[in-house]
């Protein structure tokens, strides 16, 4: 985590295998964060100043593997009497309300930790011009309202002048 930023660095081929930190080759994504959830992770991190892992079970003070986040994930899930969702499909479904309340692919792209904004662009051009579509369609609703104001606007001088 780089507090100077704010940023936090993911590493996509950096598992937990019997309780240590592995690496493959792979790559690696760089995410900002805003200035209040960079506080909250650097709280996180003051319980175990001394792991470069952010997250640290408090029982075995070892760091979570996928499978145990799965687990929490699935259990929150039927705690709350919720269907259970994918982590995919949370991203996506971010994504594509990020996408109808006006962000742009290069923000979107920024927010994922992507590099290329071709990549978001592809992903989710569908959603793109649908927002696209939507954003002209209150442009031209804007403008048939404008007409109808100027039309009665138009008629009440007629009226005050034919007096």
């Amino acid at each position: 985590m780089d507090m100077e930023k704010p940023s936090i660095t993911v590493h996509a081929r950096r598992v937990v295998k019997e309780g240590k930190l592995v690496e493959y080759a792979g790559k690696v994504r760089e995410l900002q964060l805003s200035p209040e959830d960079a506080a909250l992770l650097e709280q996180e991190h003051a319980k175990h100043p001394s792991s470069e892992v952010l997250f640290i079970h408090p029982g075995t003070l070892k760091p979570y593997s996928s499978n145990m986040v799965r687990l929490r994930h699935n259990w929150i899930s039927e705690k709350a009497e919720i269907p259970h969702i994918r982590f995919e499909d949370l991203r996506h479904t971010c994504a594509v309300l990020a996408l109808q309340n006006g962000m742009t692919a290069a923000e979107l792209t920024h927010l994922q930790g992507r590099c290329r904004t071709t990549q978001t662009r592809q992903s989710y051009a569908e959603h793109m011009n649908q927002t696209k579509k939507k954003q002209a369609q209150k442009t031209v609703n804007a403008q048939r309202y404008l007409k109808e104001e100027q039309q009665q606007a138009a008629q009440v001088m007629d009226t005050l002048l034919g007096f």
